[in-house]
């Protein structure tokens, strides 16, 4: 089970603890309970910001070579650095999943510290129990198809950017990107139940039986067999004509 699956919530909360010590309380993975985060926590995920993230977010997260991120919220950190997106080498190159470069413990550290920076989103629940799979589908083409494909394998959104296939993305991932607007994802302002049904398509759509055959986006069997029945008889009108001219050769090989 990968760590953004065990993820269930996180309520970013700042409270002062009763020696004054700064408190962020986060449900932890995989838990019904808070998790609190301490200011030292908060502290070590500064020293890696400090470390990976200022020379382009500025030193207390509010800009520069990339953007202000003071009001990203944990979702936004969650995201970017879970899936490896963050931190990114060139500013103007688009971010695209990777491994992550931090560990586990340091990924808190850093999630802990942008959500201290300001009021943003917090991680999501993601909640699938009494979702519909037609209405996910209805949503998810009339919103999300123009970019990522009906079967959510991704494609272009142009400026030489494209949309990444959804089908390495976990529930809680596709529920940040909605929430968030990474990269040039608008943000929808989809509530909770609306998000939940877009993935609970998205998931159908990752555990869908793809049976035999050469991959072609899974656009279906229909249009699969005319692309393959275009190149069967491209192959013969090649086979015929090539035939054709070793005759004519030979033909005109005897008559001379």
């Amino acid at each position: 089970m990968t760590r953004a699956r065990r993820v269930a919530a996180v309520l970013l909360l700042a409270v002062p603890a009763t020696a004054g010590t700064k408190i962020v309380a986060s449900a932890a993975r995989g838990q019904d309970t808070p998790r609190r985060y301490t200011q030292s926590e908060v502290e070590a995920g500064r020293k890696l910001f400090q470390a990976g993230c200022a020379s382009c977010h500025g030193e207390d997260g509010e800009g520069g070579l990339g953007p202000d991120i003071r009001e990203a919220g944990a979702a936004a950190a969650h995201f970017q650095i879970t899936t490896g997106r963050m931190p990114l080498a060139d500013p103007d190159a688009q971010a695209v999943r990777k491994e992550p470069a931090y560990s586990d413990t340091q990924i808190d550290q850093l999630i802990a510290y942008v959500a201290s920076l300001g009021n943003g989103p917090a991680i999501p629940t993601v909640d699938l129990s009494g979702t519909n799979l037609s209405t996910g589908a209805e949503i998810f083409i009339a919103n999300c198809s123009p970019c990522h494909g009906a079967t959510a394998n991704g494609g272009a959104t142009g400026r030489g950017s494209l949309a990444p296939s959804l089908h390495p993305s976990e529930p809680v991932i596709v529920a940040e990107a909605m929430i968030t607007g990474p990269g040039q994802m608008p943000n929808f302002g989809f509530d909770a139940a609306t998000r939940n049904e877009i993935i609970r398509y998205v998931r159908f759509l990752q555990a869908r039986p793809n049976p035999g055959g050469a991959d072609l986006g899974g656009i279906g069997p229909v249009p699969e067999g005319f692309a393959g029945l275009a190149i069967g008889m491209g192959a013969l009108v090649l086979i015929a004509l090539f035939i054709g001219k070793g005759r004519a050769h030979a033909r005109g090989g005897v008559e001379s």
